[in-house]
């Protein structure tokens, strides 16, 4: 099945870093196309840069590429594996932050937040995205226009 009950959408980017999936989040203008754009310069793939599906199956938790945006090598599929938190600053650097604080961020601008849906729902969507954020590993990525530190990326990822 495509969409199931477990699924949401989520506003934000997905890279393929070697093999690891990034999921990026931010809000309008935080820099989710940017980062998008230098990681398939640098030849890694992009699910998508503005919204991603997140589907929860089987206790993973994978993110699957959409047509919503400017950039997608098209419906790729894979295990979310890290979750940033975009900030742009004068400085390329990550903090860990807690699931509660990544979580909180994302759920602020998340399309079922304010929409008109069903309070069942908006529930699920709720629980399923808190279950996401509590489960990976959560940084806040300040960068800068000029960021190449993919190899760190990787790294973080790998401290799961």
């Amino acid at each position: 099945k495509y969409f199931q009950k477990s699924n949401f959408f989520i506003h934000g980017s997905a890279i393929m870093l070697k093999n690891r999936l990034i999921l990026l989040i931010g809000k309008s203008g935080r820099g989710k196309t940017t980062i998008s754009y230098k990681a398939a310069y640098n030849g890694f793939k992009v699910l998508s840069d503005e919204m991603v599906l997140i589907d929860y199956r089987e206790n993973t938790f994978f993110a699957q590429g959409t047509p919503f945006g400017k950039i997608s090598d098209g419906p790729l599929l894979g295990e979310i594996d890290c979750i940033m938190i975009l900030k742009q600053s004068s400085e390329n650097c990550f903090k860990s932050i807690s699931a509660v604080q990544a979580f909180s961020y994302a759920w602020s601008d998340s399309y079922y937040r304010g929409r008109k849906i069903s309070l069942q729902r908006k529930k699920e969507v709720f629980n399923n995205m808190f279950n996401l954020f509590s489960t990976k590993k959560c940084y806040e990525m300040e960068f800068r226009n000029d960021f190449d530190q993919w190899d760190e990326l990787i790294e973080l990822c790998d401290k799961q």
